[in-house]
């Protein structure tokens, strides 16, 4: 009705904070900007929805000169850093993006400005960090999950009896590996979410739903 397209339209205009905050002192504003694919959804982002976000979130209490992190180098990402001033920005790599097959022609040069404004470049993999350590003077490597002394731990002496895929499946992952494994006779069970235009799990590949945001935090 009428009414509720109102209410969305307004609550495009004016981003607010998300209803479903995961902590107290952590506040999530949808940033409410069209997908930065093209000349016009750019500049439609950096002279109207990106003022209106950057004013809520001054009106939230956000500090000036702020500490910005950034994960995808994006046209709207870039004008948001710049709009935002911030006192330090850190580029946080967490993929190859410019290897992507889908990544937008002007990519490489959208992530060398932001190597160029970043005081520092954070990655995991040792491949990102060894790229980017040519790229850019201070770069860190933080792995993820666990501290190291966890792989060191010693395997047990039972041989694996079944292999778990944990992980968004899409199209850019081929279902060989596990059609290996349960083809020499393994259970393999994969928990995760189907992503895009991606190939059939293999058969004989039990899928667990994943887990959803609300149960992971009960």
């Amino acid at each position: 009705d009428l009414g509720r397209l109102k209410k969305k339209a307004l609550d495009w205009l004016a981003p607010k904070p998300s209803e479903d905050e995961p902590s107290p002192r952590v506040r999530v504003f949808p940033p409410k900007v069209l997908p930065p694919t093209g000349r016009v959804p750019r500049l439609f982002n950096r002279y109207l929805r990106l003022p209106a976000l950057v004013e809520r979130l001054k009106t939230a209490g956000l500090r000036p000169n702020p500490i910005v992190v950034v994960y995808f180098p994006t046209a709207t990402s870039l004008d948001l850093v710049s709009l935002l001033e911030p006192s330090a920005v850190v580029y946080d790599c967490a993929s190859n993006f410019r290897a992507h097959p889908s990544a937008p022609p002007d990519f490489e040069e959208l992530e060398k400005t932001l190597l160029s404004i970043s005081d520092l470049v954070v990655c995991d993999s040792n491949y990102l960090f060894e790229q980017k350590k040519a790229e850019h003077p201070r770069v860190v490597q933080i792995h993820q999950g666990v501290n190291a002394d966890f792989l060191d731990a010693k395997p047990g002496n039972d041989p694996a009896r079944r292999f778990c895929y944990y992980g968004t499946w899409g199209p850019d992952l081929a279902p060989e590996y596990l059609a290996a494994l349960t083809e020499a006779g393994y259970p393999v069970t994969m928990s995760g979410f189907f992503k895009g235009d991606h190939a059939p799990l293999p058969e004989g590949v039990a899928r667990l739903e994943p887990t959803s945001p609300e149960l992971l935090r009960s």
